[in-house]
């Protein structure tokens, strides 16, 4: 007898392990190719979400360690400080990041404040009376700020401020 033919016997005997042997090596392998399949399909709806909606990179200084800052300063009139001596971003860091190939634009954005020392001072309807202090904002291309991408601000009237 030869080994097909003892095989096949064997197979009808046993033929309760042979149905559950080969059930489990089909699901495994329809395990596998669904695994495959699903991981392309992932990678390629991130490559498509990637290019449809972009991406940014937030790139800001560590105000909130205070390993960067110096002892207090005075400043005058009873004033009193602290001096940030941590990393800055520079114009270099900005370019050699603006060279990159899927760099479109970029856009820079400060938050400061204006403390007004008045004589005839009318405070702005957003100070904080005691110190008249108010905040503005500082930005290199409107369109870019975050606030306009995600929907917070709408452009009324007007256009946005561009570098020129």
């Amino acid at each position: 007898m030869n080994f097909f033919k003892r095989a096949l016997k064997y197979c009808w005997r046993q033929r309760l392990c042979s149905v559950l042997l080969l059930l489990t090596f089909t699901l495994l392998s329809a395990t596998v190719l669904i695994a495959i399949s699903s991981e392309k399909a992932v990678q390629q709806g991130t490559k498509q979400i990637k290019e449809t909606v972009g991406a940014s990179v937030r790139i800001e200084l560590d105000t909130s360690n205070q390993a960067n800052y110096g002892s207090a300063e005075d400043f005058g009139n009873g004033a009193y400080g602290y001096t940030y001596n941590g990393d800055f971003i520079t114009q270099e860091i900005v370019d050699k990041i603006a060279e990159l190939p899927n760099v479109v634009s970029y856009n820079a954005k400060d938050s400061e404040g204006y403390w007004g020392k008045p004589k005839s001072f009318e405070p702005f309807p957003a100070m904080i009376t005691e110190g008249l202090y108010t905040r503005h904002q500082a930005v290199l291309d409107s369109s870019l700020d975050i606030k306009f991408l995600n929907g917070t601000y709408k452009l009324e009237e007007g256009r946005h401020i561009k570098p020129r």
